[in-house]
Order: C-alpha cells, then structure tokens, then sequence
C-alpha cells in the first residue's frame, strides 16, 4: 500500500519476478526530479548489452571491453542555429538534458559504452536528418542532431 495525502495505492503483480529483474533504488534529491525521471526513462529505453563472447578455444585474445566512463573522451554539443549559434556545451555530466520543455525535450547520456540520446517529450528528435524514434540511439563524433528548431553537431574532444 502507498498512501498520498488521502489516497491509498494498492500494488498487486499476479506475476513472480525473479530478483534480478527489481529496478535499482534510486534517490532523488530536491530540485533533481525532472532529471531523475528523464534517467529512468532513458534507462528503460536502453537496448540490452549483448552478451561477451566465448573466448576461443585456442586460448587466444578475447574482445577488450567497453571502456569505464572515466576514460571516455569528453564529449560536447556545438550549437549550430538559433539564437545560441557558435555556443559550446561541454558534456560533463551524466545525464544532459536538452530541448524547450513543452516543446521537445531529449536527454543525452554518458555511459560506459559512449553517448546516447533519449527522447523525453515532444517530437522525436532528428539526428543526421533521421528521427531517432523512441529508443536510445548513441551518438558518434561530428552526428547532427536537431531539437526545438535548432541544430547542434556533437563531437568527442
């Protein structure tokens, strides 16, 4: 049961989970819930890591993994058009969040395999001239992306 002011809610899952598919708890501080919800969102919408590969029955060098977030090359966001032209963000967060609240709204995430950009609210936004839909789509060095009638190019540093 949780209760909110003078309304009860009742959780009822017929279905058993195994404890493996609980999401993280995760805490939200004053100010940051516009933010945490956009992360949420944006982690639900993630694809599945695929899994390692086997390594090779010769023993020899298996693929390196993802590299840590630490060591990913700072990523930043040039504004191309609109009245921000020529304006650089640096991309030192986590999570980003970019758009015109009421208007379109897209969230880019650093993780550990590189940059993502999630759509929020509004229409989707466009990268490289193609809608990115409702999925996480990662971004590579020099991608477009247009977003409440302004472009903007992403690259690495």
């Amino acid at each position: 049961m949780i209760s909110i002011g003078k309304h009860e809610l009742k959780y009822v899952n017929d279905e058993a989970a195994d404890e493996d598919e609980f999401e993280k708890t995760m805490i939200i501080r004053p100010g940051m819930a516009g933010h945490a919800a956009a992360a949420a969102k944006a982690e639900a919408q993630a694809p599945a890591p695929a899994p390692a590969p086997a390594p090779a029955a010769g023993g020899g060098a298996t693929p390196a993994a993802a590299p840590p977030a630490a060591s990913l090359p700072n990523g930043k966001i040039q504004v191309l058009s609109g009245p921000g032209a020529g304006k650089e963000l640096e991309l030192k967060k986590a999570l980003i969040t970019l758009g015109r609240p009421g208007v379109q709204v897209a969230v880019i995430t650093r993780r550990p395999q590189g940059y993502f950009i999630t759509h929020v609210e509004g229409k989707h936004p466009v990268v490289n001239g193609e809608s990115i839909g409702g999925q996480a789509r990662p971004l590579n060095d020099h991608d477009v992306v247009e977003l409440a009638g302004v472009k903007m190019e992403f690259f690495v540093s």
